[in-house]
């Protein structure tokens, strides 16, 4: 049996911005606890995002 081979066709590279370690935490507004960025993006309301210092 061959190995399968698959093409690169549809495969995305990563994004090429910072990390996102190094973007800050994100915090909840309403119970204080850290949130993932992704979840601040979907909810800028409740959400508090801490910028790392440079």
């Amino acid at each position: 049996m061959t190995p399968r081979t698959t093409s690169r066709k549809g495969v995305t590279d990563m994004p090429k911005g910072r990390p996102a370690a190094s973007r800050g935490h994100a915090r909840s507004a309403v119970s204080g606890r850290f949130v993932k960025l992704s979840y601040a993006k979907r909810n800028p309301r409740t959400t508090v995002v801490h910028k790392k210092k440079s």
